[in-house]
């Protein structure tokens, strides 16, 4: 799954670049990063729906027919963007990388369930800094480049990147984190737990859409900027949660609307810096 999620999320990307003009191309990424954030939303609340109904398995089975029907509908309506010029892969700088990312999220995960000082922690982390360095030294002297590391000697580049892998990383971290908060603290099952992601879901699709419009009023930095603020007053307001939260009780927690819709936000417009910069 995650080598398909590779493969499709920067083809997706890649289309809207090659298809849309440089002036219709803001409000299509927008589109795009609004329903691939509330597509991980929607994704909760399926996973409830099935779990209430069948074993856990279906959580897994039921992308396969939607697979197929993307690609059955992908290859009849979507043009061809082929690159002509043939770019050899990187199979060293690949391995490297995908090596040292997984060291990195194991580290992580063993760090939260053992303890951050443990020795397999550290050693995890260490693993991890070494194939990330050898990855980097690599990426320096190949001729046939994973990622052009000169790209982020570029601010916007560089910076839209940075808050792109933050943005996505809190967002999922939010989603696991608040459906566990649901599910175990207020005492939810699988799909009211998911419902509760709803509103999510729908400020994603609106506001990454109007991100465009917002970017024209107050321009491109002062949107992400504006982003970036409404996504960090949603955090601090989630840090407030305490146990004694109960809905039933009338306590709502934090509106979710200000990290969703901040990140929403900034999400389009980063990403649209990123593509311009590698331009």
């Amino acid at each position: 799954m995650g080598i398909g999620a590779a493969l499709v999320i920067p083809a997706t990307l890649s289309i809207i670049i090659s298809v849309f003009s440089l002036h219709e191309r803001p409000e299509e990424i927008g589109a795009w990063a609004g329903f691939a954030g509330a597509g991980a939303a929607l994704g909760i609340i399926a996973g409830g729906v099935l779990l209430e109904s069948f074993w856990w398995g279906s959580v897994m089975l039921i992308n396969v027919p939607i697979a197929i029907l993307a690609a059955v509908m992908i290859t009849s309506g979507v043009p061809s963007s082929r690159d002509e010029h043939k770019t050899p892969l990187d199979p060293v700088g690949s391995v490297l990388s995908i090596v040292g990312l997984g060291a990195m999220v194991f580290a992580i995960i063993e760090g939260g369930e053992n303890g951050w000082a443990q020795t397999a922690t550290i050693g995890w982390f260490v693993g991890a800094a070494v194939f990330l360095t050898g990855w980097t030294l690599w990426e320096r002297r190949t001729a046939n480049l994973m990622l052009d590391l000169a790209l982020f000697t570029k601010a916007p580049f560089g910076l839209g990147g940075v808050s792109l892998i933050a943005g996505f990383g809190v967002m999922f971290g939010m989603f696991f984190l608040l459906t566990q908060y649901f599910k175990f603290v207020q005492g939810y099952g699988p799909l009211a737990a998911g419902i509760h992601n709803l509103p999510f879901a729908g400020t994603m699709i609106v506001v990454a859409s109007l991100s465009p419009r917002v970017a024209a009023r107050v321009g491109k930095r002062g949107a992400m900027t504006l982003g970036l603020a409404l996504q960090a007053v949603g955090f601090l307001l989630f840090a407030q949660l305490t146990p004694g939260h109960r809905l039933r009780e009338g306590c709502r927690p934090p509106d979710p609307a200000s990290g969703g819709n901040g990140n929403a936000d900034a999400r389009g417009l980063r990403i649209n810096r990123v593509v311009g910069a590698a331009e």
